[in-house]
């Protein structure tokens, strides 16, 4: 209803949807439109993994399943059970989803496939939106939906109609993010300009009249946007310059001008106390998050919303006022009549109307103050990365995981996602610990392995296939001094410097020479004695000899084995092309990557059979690896990345593609990195954990699930 920010609750758990419409970036030749385009990629994430409408919430899972809960009185939860549910439960029939977003009674996705499907409002069961071409992004506001078109054309249609019928919105050239208020709507376009169309009886359009408008027109004056929200009736906008602009329905000083009047054409945002880097729009009041990471808001009060301590049905303020407490924030959403914001180390605070549970706290009164959760602080021994999920082991031996949680891979039949730290249950003093797709395994001190999480290919290693809640150790594996997870499978370097392996085998990643699936530990035979290191990954797994040699096994269509070719091997095969000895081995997904004693690294994989040179760090001294990128530890403490960054995962702060290693200055006296699928950890010298990269799971370990293209701190 309210543009791209928008906040919802997750079962008594904080979730925050801050998440753009997705879009493609793409450059324009306009000289004006560089400096917004070049902010707005920074502060963009692609898809809207999660949004809420006016009382219910959607989330798209990593599975691509979606599940809902709130309000149920058009059946926006996809099914017909209940009138209201505080419990999630998932949408039947779609699949492969990638982008959700909720109307006030209505629910849209966007697949894998770029089709998007609806149910609710006056359509109620599920059902294809047919005449959409290349959907890179799909909103919903209101009574209404929209898609936009890779080509940059935006089609929209009414939920409550007797069939769905596209209406192509004329005059929208180059859109990149649309933001739907109650009755109107604005695009942001990639020469940095606003065009907006529908109802303008409070002159929520931004011409100059107060007509109803069927055609977008572009704003004139208003240049350099890079973020806009839209409210029931008005709309702001933000330039690059940092300054704010509104417009439409000002009656309870939402315009932040000083008036509580409305403008159908763009006031300035009076007062402003810096620069504004984001923007969130409610019904009736508006928010900033200022460059120095405190948070301003204007117009109504009723409910608190603006969380300055005051709260009257009558309570307008026209000029922004400070969110009280304020100093750190990473971003804001806001909601029907509430508002939240991320903080760098102090998790989330949010303010405003509760009465149905928006503050994530069940149901009770609003809060005109915000309200910050408990900070733990521990100091950190070991790191790992899973897929979607992050583990730390702490002082004293204890782990603690964070993340998705679907499978619990977290070690607590907790919630499917859980932003801050949780400890694993049932699990002795560890040392070290891992990360596979749904599953974890720690190594203990007495040298045994314990194991939580997915089990359905033998994963736990016990000799069974149920899914385990909380840890339990591994029969008859004792002495063991190095462990990996890899998708679906482990494996274990025992004191004897030989390797075992255990659980998914259908591609022979285990090494046995077999392709059954193995419910217990079993012995890579041929692979030998002299084991130094082990990479799992998806489906194929390679191990270190102590004279420097690789040798890889298991799937080999896309040349992930490195033996120059890509036929899939049940026994281990050397690595061609590393051409020295290798130090160091880490491997993801389809590649591995080799660090040699020079500073060299090798990748092979990826539709290259052979391994070739990636990069240089002849100061590296470990180096890790996710989906599509690589960061390096040097010996002064100090982290390089280079590779893929649209989910911000090299954490330079922007999400350009880096095709040479970059230095991240931000983050020092670094002790350990550890890479997921597209998010990174760091752990300091100090104890202290910072992430960076993709947070749609929880996987940075701070509530919310909007990513961070650089290190924030959290609290273990």
């Amino acid at each position: 209803m309210r543009s791209v920010f928008i906040f919802s609750t997750f079962v008594g758990m904080p979730l925050l949807a801050l998440a753009l419409v997705g879009s493609c970036l793409q450059v324009s030749d306009d000289p004006l439109a560089t400096a917004a385009e070049t902010v707005a990629l920074a502060a963009a994430d692609r898809d809207r993994r999660m949004d809420s409408g006016r009382h219910h919430t959607c989330v798209v899972r990593g599975t691509g399943a979606v599940v809902c809960w709130g309000s149920n009185e058009g059946r926006q939860l996809g099914h017909d059970q209940l009138p209201k549910a505080n419990a999630p439960s998932t949408v039947p029939g779609v699949s492969d989803i990638v982008e959700v977003a909720a109307g006030d009674r209505h629910t849209c996705v966007r697949d894998e496939e770029m089709d998007v499907f609806c149910w609710g409002g006056k359509q109620i069961s599920l059902q294809p939106i047919n005449g959409l071409r290349d959907v890179i992004g799909v909103s919903a506001g209101g009574r209404d939906a929209c898609a936009l078109e890779h080509d940059g054309a935006v089609k929209c249609w009414d939920m409550y109609g007797s069939s769905v019928v596209l209406d192509e919105i004329r005059g929208v050239a180059g859109g990149l993010e649309v933001a739907l208020g109650a009755r109107h709507g604005c695009v942001r376009t990639e020469l940095g300009r606003v065009q907006c169309w529908g109802s303008n009886r409070f002159g929520q359009l931004g011409d100059g009249r107060a007509r109803f408008r069927a055609a977008a027109a572009e704003i004139a004056g208003l240049t350099h946007v890079i973020d806009i929200a839209a409210g029931k009736a008005h709309t702001c906008a933000l330039r690059s310059d940092g300054g704010v602009y509104c417009w439409g329905w000002g009656g309870r000083g939402q315009l932040g001008d000083g008036a509580r009047s409305n403008a159908n054409r763009p006031r300035a945002v009076e007062d402003l106390g810096a620069e504004a880097v984001e923007l969130a729009a409610g019904d009736d009041f508006s928010c900033a998050r200022l460059v120095d990471g405190r948070v301003q808001c204007w117009g109504s009060a009723a409910h608190g919303q603006l969380g300055h301590g005051v709260a009257h049905e009558d309570a307008t303020f026209a000029r922004p006022v400070w969110v009280a407490g304020l100093s750190e924030a990473t971003a804001i959403a806001a909601g029907e009549k509430h508002a939240c914001a991320e903080i760098a180390g102090e998790r989330v605070v949010c303010w405003g109307a509760n009465e149905e549970g928006q503050l994530g706290e069940g149901p009770r009164l609003f809060r005109p103050l915000p309200t910050t959760h408990k900070k733990l602080g521990e100091p950190v021994l070991r790191l790992a990365a899973g897929s979607a999920h992050s583990c730390a082991v702490v002082d004293g031996g204890r782990v603690r995981c964070w993340g998705h949680n679907t499978a619990w891979q977290l070690g607590d039949r907790a919630a499917s996602r859980c932003s801050t730290p949780i400890d694993v249950r049932n699990l002795p003093p560890a040392v070290a610990v891992t990360n596979g797709g749904k599953h974890s395994c720690a190594l203990l001190r007495d040298g045994k392995v314990a194991c939580w999480g997915t089990n359905g290919r033998g994963q736990m290693g016990d000799a069974k296939r149920e899914m385990r809640t909380r840890a339990k150790i591994v029969p008859k594996l004792a002495t063991v001094t190095k462990i990996d997870a890899g998708l679906n499978h482990t494996c274990a370097i025992r004191a004897d410097k030989t390797l075992v392996c255990w659980g998914d085998n259908r591609f022979a990643q285990l090494g046995d020479g077999t392709r059954s699936v193995k419910t217990s530990p079993t012995s890579a035979r041929a692979l030998g004695r002299d084991i130094v290191d082990v990479a799992a990954a998806a489906k194929h797994t390679c191990a270190l000899k102590a004279n420097g040699a690789v040798w890889c096994w298991g799937r080999n269509d896309v040349g992930q084995i490195g033996d120059g070719t890509t036929r899939s091997r049940s026994k281990p095969r050397q690595v061609k092309g590393i051409n020295g000895q290798a130090v160091e081995i880490d491997a993801y997904q389809n590649r591995t990557c080799a660090r040699r004693a020079d500073g060299a690294v090798f990748c092979w994989g990826d539709h290259k059979p052979k391994a070739r040179k990636v990069a240089d760090w002849p100061s590296a001294t470990q180096i890790t690896m996710g989906v599509a990128h690589i960061c390096a530890l040097d010996t002064d403490g100090m982290v390089s990345c280079v590779g893929n960054n649209y989910s911000g995962q090299l954490g330079d702060g922007s999400r350009i593609y880096r095709p040479t290693p970059f230095r991240l200055k931000s983050l020092s006296r670094v002790s350990e990195i550890a890479a997921g699928k597209r998010f990174t950890c760091a752990r300091l010298e100090d104890g202290e954990v910072r992430c960076w990269g993709d947070n749609h799971f929880g996987q940075l370990g701070y509530a919310g699930t909007k990513s961070s293209p650089e290190p924030l701190a959290i609290d273990l």
